[in-house]
């Protein structure tokens, strides 16, 4: 299939629409099959492996209390970061519980009962390929080659299909996950009626913590892009990806120094005549202070000279403009509004060459800011907290 077809089929699913299809077609799949399973264990025969579409019912029933957890845990590590602790640690001791909540979830559920919660609601049970109930080295194993086939599919979609092959193709049902720690998973029991609501509530649970909690309240990700060297340079450079922190600022108030995402017209970023995008700048001024920019001396609040950002050249301009003729007179701000520069200070849209689109006052509104940058995440080798 040709990448047009694939991207044009992937923004096809990613609609309500589509995810709303989706779950109707899961929920009936669903539903026959935990019927079928019902008729194969009444009429008393030996116990079968689980076919597919019951052990993925199981799958997003699992998925459905799990997601649930995850979020609790990131929603915990956003707040954790609002408090000022290094966010690069807060976030990645989230995502490590995160991982740990799903190993302890599938290790313990497999090695106590032989099965997770998903499982007990498809009637269906892991046993070695013996027939007993595998302990707690074959459940560890059986937990990380999931989370590993889970991380390698984001990477490598072909591991997913090849899941769906041997679950369908193979005569005992068994996926890779199930050869790497010698089990299978049979049916044992009815399935649970609520089985195909609950399968349909999984596949949404995902896509409502993330597009209506998470990413409106808790936390956002943007990639840095600019055709030129970023405003934010050397601080972000082109290609990182950063996490902006939503929470923080619903809790305390903006601080002198954070870095902050704003959205703004095509007037102030980086590429002129484009659509509105989110800028990055670092926050110099609070509402009420006072602000002069002096030519090769300094950036001055209240009177007195901040430091610098490591690496942040002086800049080659006085402001106020309308100063120039003599020393610069300072300039104080709204209430509500922050004043903004890039740690590049030349030849930078920020608030010394453009006002708050929203209230056309000096620097940007209270509301205009998205949250803090918190972390650059991607590329591995710049993964740090900013400050």
């Amino acid at each position: 299939m040709r990448p047009e077809a694939i991207e044009i089929l992937r923004r096809l699913v990613m609609t309500p629409l589509g995810i709303l299809v989706l779950s109707i077609a899961l929920a009936l799949a669903a539903g026959i099959a935990a019927k079928r399973q019902r008729a194969m264990l009444a009429l008393g025969g030996p116990r079968q492996p689980a076919g597919f579409w019951i052990r993925v019912a199981a799958l997003y029933c699992d998925s459905l209390l799990l997601n649930t957890a995850l979020g609790a845990v990131l929603v915990g590590a956003a707040v954790l970061d609002c408090l000022r602790w290094d966010a690069a640690r807060v976030w990645g001791a989230g995502i490590a519980a995160c991982l740990l909540v799903f190993l302890c979830y599938y290790t313990v559920g497999t090695a106590r009962r032989g099965r997770t919660w998903g499982k007990r609601l498809a009637g269906l049970e892991v046993v070695t390929f013996s027939g007993a109930r595998p302990g707690w080295g074959r459940a560890i194993c059986r937990s990380l080659a999931s989370l590993i086939l889970l991380l390698g599919s984001f990477l490598l979609l072909a591991l997913v299909l090849v899941e769906g092959v041997l679950l369908v193709l193979v005569r005992r049902h068994r996926a890779l996950h199930d050869y790497a720690a010698g089990t299978t998973v049979r049916a044992t029991a009815p399935p649970s009626r609520a089985l195909p609501y609950l399968t349909a509530l999984g596949l949404w649970c995902p896509v409502i913590l993330f597009f209506c909690v998470f990413r409106p309240f808790v936390a956002q990700t943007f990639p840095v892009v600019s055709r030129g060297t970023p405003a934010m340079s050397p601080t972000v450079a082109a290609g990182d990806r950063l996490l902006v922190n939503t929470l923080v600022y619903r809790v305390t108030p903006v601080r002198r120094g954070d870095i902050v995402a704003f959205e703004r017209n095509p007037e102030l970023q980086d590429r002129p005549g484009g659509p509105t995008v989110v800028c990055i700048r670092r926050v110099i001024a609070l509402p009420g202070d006072a602000v002069c920019i002096r030519r090769l001396d300094g950036v001055y609040v209240n009177g007195q000279r901040i430091a610098d950002p490591p690496g942040a050249p002086l800049p080659e301009y006085d402001w106020p403009p309308e100063e120039v003729r003599r020393s610069p007179i300072p300039r104080r701000l709204s209430s509500g509004h922050y004043f903004v520069l890039g740690d590049r200070r030349n030849d930078t849209c920020d608030s010394h060459l453009c006002r708050d689109d929203q209230t056309t006052e000096l620097g940007v509104a209270t509301t205009s800011i998205l949250g803090k940058v918190s972390l650059c995440y991607w590329p591995p080798d710049r993964l740090r907290g900013l400050h």
